[in-house]
């Protein structure tokens, strides 16, 4: 299946994202306080199938220098790809921004934990210092001199 990247210049909450979380497990994600928000906080992209459809919705802040991300997919789109799409666009994205690491947090009330970390390991993260935490590398680190 293609996909496509189509950044939201000014991020605020629509119907497209909407219907990308309408099957999002309760407290999974802070889907509320995004609903509310005058602007939403970081970068925010959509991933659209080769129809145009609004499969996938991905962002990224960017904190002390790493990347901040997190990828949400239609329930309807699961294993389709389109969450492995978004964290490679979320890769280069970073790094185009010169950032060191993604890092995401899997939320423990979250119902299906397990199978996020298998595809987060899957998409090149490993466990972080802290539970539920996980990043991965997006450019190497240069000695100090």
């Amino acid at each position: 299946m293609s996909y496509t990247w189509n950044s939201l210049s000014t991020p605020a909450w629509n119907e497209e994202l909407e219907s990308i979380v309408r099957g999002v497990p309760q407290g999974a994600f802070p889907v509320e306080s995004w609903r509310t928000a005058q602007v939403l906080p970081g970068s925010w992209w959509i991933v659209r199938d080769a129809a145009g459809q609004a499969v996938a919705c991905a962002t990224m802040d960017t904190v002390w220098g790493d990347g901040e991300v997190m990828v949400l997919v239609d329930g309807a789109q699961a294993r389709s790809g389109a969450g492995a799409f978004a964290m490679d666009q979320l890769r280069t994205e970073a790094q185009a921004r010169g950032l060191s690491y993604l890092r995401g947090q899997v939320p423990a009330v979250h119902p299906e934990t397990s199978g996020v970390i298998r595809w987060l390991t899957a998409c090149g993260f490993s466990n972080g210092s802290s539970d539920g935490e996980y990043y991965c590398r997006v450019r190497a680190i240069r000695a100090a001199a």
